[in-house]
Order: C-alpha cells, then sequence, then structure tokens
C-alpha cells in the first residue's frame, strides 16, 4: 500500500495485440492522523497570522474587543485610553477612561453600568493652522482630563489629574501617528464629544465644572 504496484496491459499491435506486460499503477497515499494534525497545526498558524496582522492594524490601547477606540496615547510605559461601545441599534452603551499597563489598566471610570455620562465632560475649538480637545472624567472628587492640540503638524497631549479644582498632576502623552492603514485610527476625541453633546468644558480648562 505504500509504494507503486503493478497491473498486467496488453499494447496493440500490427496484427493483434502484443503480450502483456506490466506497467506500474498509483496507489492513492493513505492519510495518517499525523499528516492530519500537521495540515490542522498549519491552518491554526495561518489564521493566527491574519489575526495578528489585523491586531496589528488596530493602534495600542487599553480598549476590548468589540469596543471602539476613541482615543489612545503612551505615558511612559503605560497607556491612557478612551473607549467606548454601542448597542446594534447605534445607542452609546457605555464610555471609560482607562489607564495602565497594556492589557492591566489601574483605572477605567465611570463604570460600564450603570453608565453615567454626565460625569463626562468636554469641548474642542478650532483655528486656523490647529485646534484643541479635552475631555474630563470625574471620579469621586478627582477629575482626569485628557487634552490633545494640534498647531501647524504639531501634536501635543496630557493627562492632568486635579482635585477640588486644583492640578495635582500633569503626565506627557505620546499621540499615535495618523499613517496606521484605513480604519485603524482612533476615532478622535472630537467627533466623541459632539456626538455625545458634551460641549462644556472651557478650552484650556483642566477641571470639568
Amino acid at each position: 500500500m505504500g509504494g507503486p504496484g503493478y497491473l498486467k496491459a496488453r499494447m496493440p499491435a500490427r496484427g493483434g495485440w502484443i503480450a502483456a506486460r506490466l506497467v506500474p499503477t498509483v496507489v492513492p497515499k493513505r492519510v495518517t492522523l499525523p499528516h492530519m494534525l500537521h495540515r490542522l497545526i498549519v491552518w491554526i498558524s495561518m489564521a493566527a497570522t491574519a489575526a495578528s496582522a489585523a491586531a496589528a492594524n488596530r493602534a495600542p490601547s487599553l480598549c476590548e474587543a468589540g469596543e471602539t477606540i476613541v482615543t489612545s496615547c503612551h505615558a511612559g510605559a503605560k497607556l491612557a485610553s478612551v473607549c467606548e461601545k454601542h448597542a446594534a441599534s447605534g445607542e452609546l452603551l457605555y464610555a471609560q477612561y482607562r489607564f495602565g499597563l497594556p492589557g492591566k489598566p489601574e483605572i477605567a471610570i465611570p463604570p460600564k453600568s450603570p453608565f453615567d455620562m454626565s460625569l463626562l465632560r468636554g469641548d474642542t475649538t478650532t483655528g486656523t493652522h490647529g485646534g484643541w480637545e479635552g475631555l474630563s472624567v470625574r471620579h469621586g472628587d478627582v477629575v482626569y482630563t485628557l487634552e490633545h492640540s494640534w498647531d501647524r503638524g504639531e501634536d501635543d497631549a496630557s493627562i492632568t489629574v486635579s482635585r477640588g479644582g486644583k492640578r495635582l498632576k500633569t503626565i506627557a502623552c505620546k499621540t499615535y501617528p495618523d499613517d496606521l492603514s484605513d480604519g485603524a485610527e482612533p476615532a478622535g476625541l472630537r467627533g466623541f464629544i459632539t456626538d455625545n453633546n458634551l460641549e462644556t468644558l472651557e478650552p484650556g480648562t483642566t477641571a470639568a465644572p
């Protein structure tokens, strides 16, 4: 079964047939369990490669599968992200500010359920060559404010933590380039703020009123 076999065949000739001779036959190769496992491993590897390629086109963030990245930036070894999720109807289910190491957010506010949109405030401005956008998230008496400004191609982003209107600290946050593949760029604070009517934070301030 493992190699070629032989069968007898008569060959035509002038005036009749010549004696039969042996001709090789091809025996189908048996598909064994090791071969099946090998094919399965190859298929899984190809699928994982495709998934990695898709993930590579998604800006690094603390957002989970099924969520939309509103914005995300690097603060040293940590990430600061704003993530949102919508129902199939388009209704906003929740939005969260998260901060921490990749895969290990130490801050995730406000709670997903019950979601309280009143804890989020924001505003945006635009000028001839640039603009500014800011989003504040309140957690008790502490306010976390993400600000992003740009002017003539230069970007600047930061996270400010304040309590009772007093600034406690400001952390620089490196934004991501806009040259990611189509569909990979974060949705942006501007769209999130205007879509949800959050324009209540005065430009340049670092705490929600």
